[in-house]
């Protein structure tokens, strides 16, 4: 279990100024719930299941501190990040939750019920969407789960592996050499492992 709660956003937006909130996998709602209670001026979800996202309009977000600040977004993270960031320019810092993995599991679905590991996994293609359209911003980056990208890097169970979910590991990636240019890495190995993303100097 992972949770946006673990971070001092105060910390975050004072050091960076960030001002923006984007959050890949909206998931129970709880990240966006969380980062409602700061002052970011903009605060964006996407998620690829509709059925998670109504759920989350209809119940949670009626009750969040201004709400009008909130747009939820139902898509492939990838297409809402293309679609969203070009727009955020003027944003010198958004600080981003990347928590899109193993869509519908928040639905009772199996890990493995999406077979396109673009979609399973979409993260390599959300840092090179970030990359790409605010290369010079002071952005910072937080990624949850990073056991399944990284072997034996959680307090969890301490893997995939010993939880028995060794079949649905991707560790082929290149998420650190597409990060380390522009960001100073953190691990945080709790729960299912953290790695916090400051922009370098």
């Amino acid at each position: 279990m992972s949770t946006l709660t673990f971070f001092n956003l105060d910390y975050i937006i004072d050091r960076f100024g960030c001002k923006v909130f984007v959050e890949t996998g909206l998931g129970d709602g709880n990240g966006i719930a969380f980062a409602s209670k700061y002052p970011f001026e903009w605060l964006f979800s996407s998620e690829i299941d509709e059925k998670t996202a109504s759920r989350f309009k209809n119940c949670l977000m009626r009750y969040l501190p201004r709400k009008e600040r909130i747009i939820v977004g139902v898509d492939r993270s990838v297409n809402f990040l293309q679609n969203l960031l070009p727009k955020l320019c003027e944003a010198d810092s958004i600080l981003f939750w990347l928590d899109a993995h193993f869509p519908g599991s928040n639905n009772g679905k199996d890990y493995l019920f999406e077979k396109d590991k673009s979609i399973r996994f979409p993260l390599e293609q959300e840092i090179e969407i970030i990359n790409e359209i605010r290369p010079n911003n002071k952005d910072v980056i937080i990624i949850d789960d990073l056991r399944v990208y990284k072997k034996g890097n959680c307090d969890e169970k301490n893997s995939l592996e010993e939880c028995g979910l060794d079949y649905i590991s991707h560790y082929d990636n290149k998420i650190f050499d597409k990060l380390k240019p522009r960001f100073q890495l953190y691990e945080i190995n709790l729960d299912t492992g953290y790695l916090v993303c400051f922009p370098k100097k």
